[in-house]
C-alpha cells in the first residue's frame, strides 16, 4: 500500500484535478494524506508528489514567504532520508505573479535537485520545463495528459436561461472570460481588442475574482464606458459555473504564458468553442484533443479581427 503525501490534495470546490487525482488513487488502495494537515515530519511517505512548489515563493510578507519556502524544503530532505521519492508534476515552471523572483529561483534551484521523476501533461510542456531548467533533462519523466471536467461541475442550465439568470441579452453574442481575471490571462489584451469591435450586440462577460486592486479599478473603468462589459465579481460556487460557461458563445483566454490550462479543460468540458493563443501547449491540445474546439491566434497581441472571426464562425 503505497503511502502518498500530496502538495496539496485539493478540494472539490477548489482545485478539482488534484481531488479527482487522489480520489481515485484512494479507490485502488492508496493512503493519501494532504501536507495543509499534517505534520509531514513525523510520517513516512513512498511519495511526496509535488503541484505547484513555486507558490512557496509567493506570500504576503518576505518573512512569510522565506518561513513557508524553507519549512518545504526541510521537508523534502526530511522525506528523502527516509528513502521517499519526489515527484513534481509539472503545472507551470515559473509563478504566475513572481513576488519575489529570486526565492523562487533559489527555491527552484534546490527544490530540482531533489527531485526523482516528474509528470508532465503535454510533451510539448516537457520541453518547456527543460528551456527554463534544463537539468531537468537528467530527470525520468512521462506524459499523464490532463483530464476532462465532464460530470464534475453541474450541466443542466442551456443558453436561454443561463443569460435569463444573468440578465444577459438572449440574442446577443457573448465573449466569456470566467476564473481567475489576471494579467498572465490576458486582461488587458482582451480588454483593448473588445474596445476595438463595432457591433452592439457583442458582449464580454468577466466572471471570478480580479487578481489585484488594481485590475478590479481598471476593469470597472472599461465597463463604465462600454455598457456591453459585464460583471460578475465574486468566488465562482461549483452549481454557478455552469451559468456564466452556458452563457457565453465562446470563451477567450489570450495567456501572456502558459504550460497548461486547467480554464482551458474546463471551457471544453463544456462543450465551448475556445480562442487561445498559438503556443506549442496550445496548438498540441488542439490537434490531440479538440480540434474542431480550440482556436488560435498569433501570441503576442490579441485582435478585434480574431474576437470576430471566431463569432462568425460559431454563428455559422
Amino acid at each position: 500500500m503505497l503511502k502518498i503525501l500530496a502538495i496539496p490534495k485539493g478540494e472539490p470546490e477548489g482545485n478539482s484535478c488534484q481531488y479527482m487525482l487522489y480520489r481515485e488513487m484512494e479507490h485502488q488502495g492508496c493512503v493519501v494524506e494532504d501536507y495543509r494537515t499534517v505534520n509531514p515530519f513525523k510520517n513516512k511517505y513512498d511519495i511526496i508528489h509535488i503541484h505547484w512548489p513555486e507558490l512557496f515563493a509567493n506570500g504576503k510578507t518576505l518573512f512569510h514567504v522565506l518561513k513557508k519556502s524553507s519549512r518545504f524544503l526541510r521537508v523534502l530532505n526530511s522525506q528523502k532520508r527516509k528513502n521517499a521519492k519526489i515527484i513534481w508534476t509539472c503545472h507551470d515552471v515559473i509563478s504566475h505573479y513572481g513576488q519575489y523572483p529570486a526565492i523562487e529561483k533559489w527555491l527552484m534551484k534546490r527544490f530540482i535537485k531533489m527531485v526523482d521523476a516528474i509528470t508532465v501533461p503535454l510533451t510539448s510542456s516537457y520541453a518547456y520545463a527543460c528551456h527554463y531548467f534544463p537539468e531537468l533533462e537528467e530527470k525520468p519523466y512521462t506524459v499523464i495528459p490532463t483530464g476532462h471536467y465532464i460530470g464534475i461541475y453541474p450541466n443542466e442550465t442551456g443558453q436561454a436561461e443561463a443569460r435569463k439568470k444573468l440578465n444577459l441579452p438572449e440574442k446577443a453574442q457573448i465573449i466569456g472570460l470566467i476564473g481567475n481575471i489576471s494579467e498572465y490571462k490576458g486582461i488587458y489584451e482582451l480588454l483593448d481588442a473588445f474596445d476595438k469591435t463595432e457591433h452592439s450586440d457583442t458582449f464580454l462577460l468577466l466572471a471570478g475574482i480580479p487578481n489585484t486592486v488594481n485590475i478590479k479599478k481598471d476593469v470597472e473603468k472599461a465597463a463604465s464606458a462600454d455598457q456591453r462589459i459585464k460583471i460578475y465579481w465574486g468566488h465562482i460556487p461549483n452549481a454557478k459555473l455552469q451559468l456564466y460557461l452556458n452563457a457565453s458563445d465562446v470563451i477567450v483566454l489570450p495567456f501572456r504564458k502558459i504550460n497548461n490550462s486547467g480554464s482551458l479543460y474546463l471551457a471544453l468540458s463544456f462543450n465551448k468553442q475556445v480562442l487561445v493563443p498559438d503556443f506549442p501547449q496550445m496548438l498540441e491540445v488542439k490537434k490531440e484533443y479538440a480540434p474542431d474546439h480550440v482556436h488560435t491566434y498569433s501570441k503576442g497581441k490579441l485582435t478585434a479581427t480574431d474576437l470576430t472571426r471566431l463569432l462568425g464562425q460559431v454563428k455559422c
